[in-house]
């Protein structure tokens, strides 16, 4: 690769580590510290690990039910939160500012690319 175009790389790395909606997911992701929201997150990954564990099994695993249950109270409880909604919303900000640049990566290249594979997904 020549320098021009790392030097464009370089560019776009920086306008999104400078983007407003990179710094509203940052400034988001402070409140998950707090020890509040600590324990409702601890409390959702744990809920999930459990599920996820007894859906192996399927409807024959006997606490199936119960775990299912306990994972959407408490999904139901971390998402109602101010916090996280505040997370939520930061969070897709970004993802509409990447998917618009693999849009424009895309339709520079050739028209005939698929969006679908392209989009840039943020890991949750």
């Amino acid at each position: 690769m020549d320098n021009t175009r790392i030097k464009m790389i370089d560019d776009v790395i920086e306008y999104f580590v400078d983007s407003a909606p990179l710094l509203r997911v940052k400034e988001a992701e402070k409140a998950f510290t707090d020890s509040v929201n600590k324990a409702l997150l601890d409390a959702y990954r744990h809920a999930q690990s459990e599920y996820q564990e007894t859906r192996k099994y399927g409807r024959h695993h006997p606490d199936l039910k119960a775990t299912q249950k306990a994972f959407q109270t408490a999904k139901a409880e971390l998402y109602s939160q101010p916090f996280m909604q505040e997370y939520l919303a930061a969070y897709q900000a970004l993802q509409t500012e990447l998917d618009a640049l693999s849009s424009a990566l895309a339709s520079s290249i050739s028209p005939q690319i698929s969006m679908g594979h392209l989009n840039v997904r943020l890991k949750e």
